[in-house]
């Protein structure tokens, strides 16, 4: 005599494999939702790359135009409302003060020239700082993700080595190398 069917069994085994195949259906769309939702990592400045020319003015008000070949560059990125900007000042100064003979060094900041200018003078920058003509667009056509963001710029224009975040002695070390 063959066995009876257990319908009750064969009913709570279908029901097992389909929640089975509903999980795992389920993870593979939440993995592709959340490849989809995640933003692309901003684009960075990257060692090798050359620099164009940057629109600027100057904190007496005085338009211009950088170019970053024909000489070594070291620029430092910040904004006014960075408290990690300001921290960096006194690096940033001393940066000035020790290689100001060997580089041409310029503070970039993004922002309005009259409350860069107030900035400076309160946070009493030695070195010379421009504001680029178009603010909103700089961070993205110039690669600069973050502040503060120092860069070394070789003669020929080119990114030599980038400095996000706040500056340590290892960073003077690359720059005495030159």
């Amino acid at each position: 005599m063959p066995a009876k069917l257990n319908w009750y069994s064969v009913f709570l085994h279908l029901i097992l494999i389909a929640f089975a195949v509903q999980i795992v259906f389920l993870t593979r769309e939440n993995r592709a939702l959340r490849a989809a939702l995640t933003p692309a990592p901003p684009p960075q400045l990257e060692v090798g790359e050359l620099l164009e020319p940057l629109a600027v003015v100057d904190l007496d008000g005085r338009k211009s135009e950088l170019d970053f070949s024909g000489e070594q560059n070291v620029l430092m990125v910040f904004t006014t409302r960075c408290p990690y900007c300001a921290q960096n000042q006194p690096a940033w100064n001393e940066l000035y003060a020790r290689f100001q003979d060997r580089y041409r060094v310029l503070g970039i900041a993004v922002g309005d020239v009259e409350s860069v200018k107030t900035y400076a003078e309160k946070q009493g920058l030695s070195y010379p700082v421009v504001v680029p003509a178009d603010a909103m667009s700089f961070p993205k056509s110039y690669k600069i993700p973050s502040v503060p963001t120092t860069v070394l710029v070789g003669a020929d224009g080119r990114v030599k080595k980038v400095w996000n975040g706040m500056l340590n002695g290892d960073s003077y070390d690359v720059l005495e190398q030159g």
